[in-house]
């Protein structure tokens, strides 16, 4: 069964249930969207065991009716639920999709939907034996805004094309929780956004890794992609200066600006301003949109070309193009900067971060006591 043909799903009862494996910040934002969607009589149940006690919380000051929350999936009976969003950790999307999908249940999974091209394609086969419907959630995807850029820019022939996506420090915080999983790199967690964005705007185009560098312990990387003949430079940061989501395109006579950081965006020709968009009153999120494009898929069996998970195969070739030398590298800067001894730096803690939940990810309290014992060891 092709990817791009309509898949045949489970129906929906009216009244139904959805599972949700994850409790943090975005999957409270899921959870929020589908109340504004689904009848008051359906039931979502979310399932974390690092995020229970915040989610109880956060239930109880929704004051929402039908949400429940759970830390262990094996208390549930999964021949309950209708279907299943993926928002955990990203380096437990595969294996939590495959086992959904093993118990014959529709899964919608949030970027990265794998790590790898193999654990990409695993999921496809297991999908497409089981005729169930498997879904990528690519949020930029559902943007409206996006698709007014890629017409501004339509007839011009670009020369060199750029990507800035940083996080200001200060940001990565909320309802005390780290807004990013320090134990996966900032390039697995932001491409699919980036490619995403790229596949709406350069439809077809072909993308070939040219280079990478590593800055500040591995929290910014800058990669060098030849889309087509064009030079298209990437450049990703966490605990940055600003906070900034653009996409540059130098044309022969012009320099567009898509400026995202803050929704709805702005275009940008030459430095001024050409289009500053506004939310109509009939405006909804590409969350809500994705989400219900989703739901729409489930009782109708048609997905929506935005959720076909093709568009997430990209990224995981370029991770794992990238990440065939990464780690040597990260632990080349790990070296060098434990000759300076530098043990305080911001950058190396990152970096050390990052080494330390290579194979599994762990609490701020382990990671501290890790990070010592790495320093005595050195």
């Amino acid at each position: 069964m092709s990817l791009g043909k309509a898949l045949e799903t489970k129906i929906y009862h009216q009244s139904q249930s959805l599972l949700v494996i994850g409790g943090g910040r975005w999957a409270r934002e899921i959870i929020g969207v589908l109340k504004t969607i689904l009848s008051k009589e359906d039931v979502i149940t979310a399932c974390s065991k690092i995020h229970y006690d915040q989610l109880i919380s956060w239930i109880k000051q929704k004051d929402f009716l039908n949400v429940n929350a759970i830390q262990e999936i094996k208390h549930l009976n999964l021949s309950d639920y209708s279907a299943v969003i993926i928002v955990n950790s990203a380096r437990d999307h595969f294996d939590s999709a495959m086992m959904m999908m093993n118990h014959n249940l529709p899964v919608l999974v949030e970027k990265p939907i794998a790590f790898t091209t193999q654990q990409f394609h695993l999921m496809i086969k297991n999908a497409s034996e089981r005729n169930l419907l498997l879904a990528s959630a690519n949020v930029f995807l559902f943007s409206t805004f996006i698709n007014n850029f890629s017409e501004v820019i339509r007839d011009s022939k670009p020369k060199k094309i750029e990507l800035v996506w940083t996080d200001q420090k200060s940001n990565l915080w909320s309802y005390g929780e780290r807004l990013y999983d320090s134990s996966i790199s900032v390039f697995q967690d932001v491409l699919p956004h980036v490619f995403s964005i790229f596949q709406i705007v350069f439809p077809n185009a072909h993308y070939e890794l040219q280079s990478f560098t590593l800055e500040r312990g591995g929290a910014k990387i800058i990669i060098t992609v030849l889309m087509g003949e064009v030079d298209c430079l990437i450049t990703l940061e966490r605990n940055a200066t600003l906070r900034q989501r653009k996409l540059i395109v130098n044309s022969e006579d012009d320099i567009f600006c898509y400026d995202f950081k803050v929704e709805p965006p702005s275009i940008y020709k030459n430095g001024r301003i050409l289009k500053s968009f506004s939310k109509e009153n009939k405006y909804y999120s590409p969350l809500t949109n994705l989400i219900s494009k989703f739901l729409s898929a489930l009782k109708d069996g048609v997905l929506d070309f935005r959720l076909n998970p093709k568009f997430s195969l990209l990224p995981c070739q370029f991770i794992d193009l990238i990440n065939a030398s990464y780690k040597e590298k990260l632990r080349e800067l790990i070296s060098d900067e434990l000759k300076k001894d530098s043990r305080f730096k911001d950058d190396l803690i990152y970096a050390l971060e990052e080494i330390l939940q290579e194979g599994s990810r762990l609490t701020r309290a382990e990671l501290d006591v890790q990070i010592e014992t790495y320093f005595q060891l050195a």
